[in-house]
């Protein structure tokens, strides 16, 4: 989606330069004055006329975008709805996809360390279109969470898509 509005913006900025190239003179009018800081009265400039070209100009074509459904069909729309601590080496998260198609998540890391990430409800990682999925992160034998710590939870799908959620833990006993 992103690239869309980028190609987009980008035809728009050329198209814009390409109509003032035509419109503005090549030289303006030199008016050393219109500055003067001096109190005494200065002549106003002649009036110039404005020429407009009657030929076409020559350009080189822009690129287009002629079939944008793969772009945004690709575009993966996940997130996560939420994350519960259920002990100080284990997170839940709810994976929310909002896309048109199933995604994978591939790996996860809490505060940049790798994880292992289960869900008893779906093969692979999967998760379908229009569906939220559980996930527990487990974290590995020599790290556990601190009470009152934030911790950055990150999911990554298999076409790249980086999932970020911030969480707090405050144990539940």
């Amino acid at each position: 989606m992103n690239k869309v509005y980028l190609a987009l913006s980008i035809i728009i900025i050329a198209l814009n330069i390409a109509i003032l190239a035509l419109l503005v003179p090549q030289s303006w009018p030199q008016n050393n004055n219109a500055f003067n800081s001096s109190p005494t009265p200065t002549s106003s400039p002649k009036p110039t006329s404005l020429s407009i070209p009657t030929s076409t100009p020559t350009s080189t074509p822009m690129p287009t975008c002629s079939d944008t459904s793969d772009i945004l069909e690709s575009a993966e729309q996940v997130s996560i709805a939420n994350a519960v601590f259920t002990n100080n080496r284990q997170v839940t998260v709810t994976v929310r996809n909002t896309g048109t198609a199933t995604i994978t998540l591939n790996s996860a890391t809490i505060d940049g360390q790798s994880v292992k990430l289960d869900s008893a409800g779906t093969p692979d990682g999967d998760v379908a279109k229009g569906t939220s999925v559980e996930f527990t992160l487990t974290l590995g034998e020599t790290f556990t969470f601190v009470q009152g710590a934030q911790y950055e939870i990150r999911l990554v799908t298999a076409k790249g898509t980086t999932i970020i959620y911030a969480a707090t833990y405050y144990p539940t006993s």
